[in-house]
């Protein structure tokens, strides 16, 4: 979560950076097009955090790893709060 925290912030950052610029400044479109890059990047990890394979955990050499990755992409984990 926390490097969600830390892209979502930089998002923030750079859409308010934009927001106040005049719309004639040469740079803001490249400014815009990083804010959304770096919430999508931040996205990724929230979303992340909530994934099955995430939460079961990952142990073992690589191929096991791979292994328990994949069959909870595919077939989810029931879990209770």
């Amino acid at each position: 979560m926390g490097v969600y925290a830390y892209y979502h912030q930089q998002a923030l950052l750079k859409a308010r950076l934009y927001a106040s610029l005049p719309k004639e400044h040469e740079n803001k479109s490249a400014l815009l097009m990083g804010a959304k890059a770096d919430e999508a990047f931040a996205i990724h990890f929230f979303q992340d955090a909530f994934a099955a394979v995430h939460i079961a955990g990952s142990w073992g050499n690589a191929s096991q790893q791979k292994g328990t990755h994949d069959y909870y992409i595919e077939h989810g984990l029931a879990v209770d709060t």
